[in-house]
């Protein structure tokens, strides 16, 4: 009963640090992307007021 609590906890474990590690890959890819994205908009921004006022 005990060695059978064991392997749950492990295999739960097991299982806890790879959603965590997947999460936080897939936040960072998300937060790079968002980061991009705000850049690029800022910069076509720039542009255009640049080119309208220019």
């Amino acid at each position: 009963m005990f060695s059978l609590l064991d392997e749950f906890l492990r295999l739960y474990q097991m299982l806890h640090s790879f959603v965590m590690s997947f999460v936080c890959a897939c936040v960072t890819q998300f937060t790079t992307d968002f980061l991009c994205g705000v850049v690029l908009l800022a910069a076509l921004l720039t542009g255009v007021l640049i080119g309208y006022f220019a």
